[in-house]
């Protein structure tokens, strides 16, 4: 359960750079090649988190 609670805030910090950086395109004109990179990290975490509790109810 550790593992399941440290991976969403990591969700939540890796959302955070995510946003930044969306918020960074719309000003600059065209999107940064970062969003993707760390949306791909927020679905990660967001995946770990899931299969720890899946697999925690399973036993």
């Amino acid at each position: 359960m550790i593992r399941a609670v440290t991976a969403a805030a990591c969700a939540v910090m890796w959302v955070q750079f995510d946003l930044a950086l969306i918020q960074m395109s719309f000003s600059q004109g065209f999107m940064s090649p970062g969003v993707p990179f760390w949306s791909m990290f927020v679905l990660g975490e967001l995946d770990v988190a899931y299969r720890v509790v899946a697999n925690g109810r399973n036993r």
